[in-house]
């Protein structure tokens, strides 16, 4: 008549035999067990279903006595009215094996409350001790959120650039969209700020690419949750790009020579060079040759300026293709093709003049073949009987020498291509010089007649021997060569 497992009840047996003979059990312990498995405790919710309305849940319990009767099983049921109504005894399961006193865990898996309510869902557990006593738990609410999951898009930018995070909430249990919900950003660990979902549960959060690591880096997207749904999160990848500028430099040269191209690539956000990395050269369009870009971020190429190259400036075009993530760029620069200097020279004969004509001027006009029009007009002094020019005119063209008192004297369709030779003959006798020696050129000598260097009547052109005075030697001159034309 008292309860105890510890030595408190025992029992003596003793058995004979027809004979006499006897045996002995020795004192045997009974356990008297009339308590119920006692102290219910860390009820918890282990997890909550896909959907978050079937959490699975557990609870600890023992019995110090008889000990928890495992194999009879742990049970439980549960209520969706706030324990108004009940659910059917079910059995779960549970740790330990029969007659163990120590606490076990029972487990109710995916209990199907189907309901979001942080009020209504209770849960209830049973179990049964080895003496056959039941013991019931106390009724437990259960908190139950929807599940949620976010689908963080993957994105890329170039650094400086304003682009869109964007994320999509939706409801596990029917893929429903959440709308009015805050979801925030971050990028590489650090908070890039939140955004609301909009009615297509789509959340969008403007972000400018800051500058750090090309390439791939991770994003990630969360909820935070609120009393109708359970958080939930996503990574995805963001691929960073910087821009690029290829700056070019111009450079000046002549047909025929040779001259070195360059060019520098570097990142337009922090201006580090870009090593390693081709470039593209084109003149006036035409690629005349790649390079690999030095330690210095420089690639160079030497290109010879056509012979037939038009005079002036020529565009240099230089294309970085890009090189993941690195984005593709072009930059200009001018090839100035400066002219070659073809030096023209020569002798020219002054006919009929007897002093040195060192220091004569003599204009020279180059010409297009058969027009009288000047494309280059070179007054030269003589030295002895000679003159040199430079031009940069390069073709076929017509070149006229006029003195003061002498005729024109046009050689026709000289090919400059280099230097060249171009001697001149040119007649005395044209005083007045319009290029024709007549009755004018005759008064003009007339009025000047006897005259020497100071005298109010000297006239320079009238001494067409150069002897420094007008002479009747001047007079034959003229008369020698009356009635004569200069070329055009």
């Amino acid at each position: 008549n008292q309860e105890g497992g510890t030595g408190q009840n025992q029992v003596y047996f003793r058995v004979y035999d027809r004979a006499g003979n006897s045996a002995d059990s020795g004192w045997k312990t009974v356990k008297i067990d009339l308590t119920a498995p006692q102290d219910w405790k860390n009820f918890t919710v282990t997890s909550v279903g896909s959907t978050g309305l079937t959490p699975t849940c557990t609870v600890q319990v023992r019995d110090v006595l008889s000990g928890l009767s495992a194999s009879v099983g742990g049970w439980y049921r549960y209520s969706t009215d706030g324990g108004s109504t009940w659910s059917s005894w079910r059995l779960g399961t549970i740790t330990g094996s029969d007659g163990t006193t120590a606490y076990q865990t029972i487990t109710a898996s995916d209990v199907s409350f189907d309901q979001q309510s942080a009020t209504q869902n209770k849960i209830q557990f049973a179990v049964r001790d080895v003496a056959g006593t039941w013991s019931y738990s106390p009724e437990y609410t259960v908190v139950t959120k929807y599940t949620t999951y976010l689908d963080l898009q993957n994105a890329s930018g170039t650094i400086g650039q304003t682009v869109t995070l964007q994320a999509t909430l939706r409801r596990v249990s029917d893929n429903a969209v959440l709308s009015g919900k805050t979801v925030s950003f971050s990028v590489e660990g650090s908070s890039v700020g939140s955004a609301t979902t909009n009615d297509s549960g789509v959340a969008k959060r403007s972000w400018t690419v800051t500058a750090g690591v090309l390439g791939n880096i991770t994003m990630s997207a969360s909820f935070a949750g609120d009393s109708a749904y359970h958080p939930s999160s996503d990574t995805a990848t963001f691929r960073r790009y910087a821009d690029t500028v290829v700056s070019v430099s111009n450079v000046s040269a002549r047909r025929g020579e040779t001259v070195t191209l360059t060019a520098k690539l570097t990142r337009k956000h922090d201006g580090a060079l870009i090593i390693n990395r081709m470039l593209r050269f084109k003149v006036d369009g035409i690629v005349v040759g790649s390079a690999l870009t030095n330690i210095g971020g420089v690639a160079s190429v030497a290109y010879t300026i056509p012979n037939d190259a038009s005079i002036g400036a020529h565009q240099i075009l230089v294309e970085f293709a890009g090189d993941d993530p690195l984005n593709p760029s072009k930059g200009t620069g001018t090839l100035n093709v400066a002219p070659n200097i073809h030096v023209v020279s020569g002798r020219v004969d002054l006919q009929d003049y007897s002093a040195d004509p060192t220091d004569t001027s003599v204009t020279i006009e180059i010409r297009n073949p058969g027009s009288t029009t000047p494309l280059e007009t070179h007054i030269v002094l003589l030295d002895g009987n000679l003159y040199a020019f430079g031009t940069t005119l390069e073709g076929t063209y017509d070149l006229a020498a006029k003195a003061s008192h002498w005729l024109r004297h046009t050689r026709s369709s000289i090919a400059i291509r280099g230097d060249v030779t171009v001697n001149f003959s040119l007649i005395n006798g044209d005083v007045d010089g319009d290029n024709e020696v007549t009755l004018f050129d005759f008064g003009e000598l007339v009025a000047a007649f006897g005259s020497l260097p100071g005298d109010s009547n000297w006239n320079t052109n009238a001494d067409l021997d150069g002897d420094e005075e007008v002479t009747l030697f001047d007079f034959g001159i003229l008369v020698r060569n009356f009635g004569l034309i200069g070329d055009d």
